[in-house]
């Protein structure tokens, strides 16, 4: 069998706000059983939470521009709208974080290509979980007055 490329993005239909799903095959856990990591719009239908199930934590809401990345099916993080802040659903426990990180990356480029699945030519968070931090700063994400940000 051929091993599946790294953070390979295979774009779904567009959504309600234009955009489509993105899901990424991470084969960086194994080549036989890679992490499958999707990036869908908060207003999406695919999108269940905050419509027929509830949000895993107090705060994320449907809107427009936010997204919701999820980690082998499991809500992981929440985007908001502009990028402003990002919230964890789920406890830390170093079997997500790298993933959500190199999917945050991949929304970040001039241009979609293979390896990027672009929502933004720039991504300044202002609101971080600590526990992200040095993942974040590792994937290319710089200090800012604003915040940490990453350039496409």
């Amino acid at each position: 069998a051929k091993p599946v490329p790294r953070a390979t993005p295979f774009p779904m239909p567009p959504s309600e706000d234009g955009r489509g799903a993105s899901v990424l095959l991470d084969a960086s856990a194994s080549e036989t059983s890679p992490t499958i990591s999707a990036v869908l719009a908060a207003v999406d239908p695919a999108n269940a939470y905050g419509a027929a199930l509830a949000w895993p934590v107090k705060g994320p809401q449907r809107a427009a521009g936010a997204y919701v990345l999820l980690v082998d099916g499991l809500p992981s993080l929440y985007l908001e709208k502009g990028g402003r802040s990002i919230v964890a659903l789920r406890p830390f426990d170093d079997s997500w974080e790298d993933h959500v990180v190199r999917a945050l990356s991949a929304m970040v480029g001039p241009e979609e290509t293979r390896d990027r699945i672009v929502r933004f030519r720039r991504l300044v968070l202002e609101t971080v979980p600590d526990e992200l931090l040095p993942r974040l700063r590792a994937a290319g994400f710089v200090p800012t007055p604003k915040g940490l940000a990453k350039y496409a």
